[in-house]
């Protein structure tokens, strides 16, 4: 369980660093799709048995909110 653990959260860390640096030179407001981040997570969690009412909110540098879900309260 531990070994599968840790190859996951490797594979997450491959994939954000990938994220970050293809898109370092495009300002947040461009990169963040509600309806994308939406479904991502969605899925994610549910392939992760995680079934639970969840809100976000992307933020930019100066911690801005740059989209949020409905109900996010800052």
């Amino acid at each position: 369980m531990r070994r599968r653990y840790l190859y996951q959260k490797e594979l997450i860390n491959e994939v954000v660093l990938t994220i970050l640096n293809q898109s370092s030179g495009r300002l947040i407001q461009e990169r963040a799709d509600t309806s994308l981040v939406n479904t991502y997570l969605r899925a994610e969690l549910g392939n992760n048995g995680i079934d639970l009412g969840w809100e976000y909110a992307v933020v930019d540098r100066k911690g801005r909110v740059v989209c949020k879900t409905k109900g996010y309260d800052v």
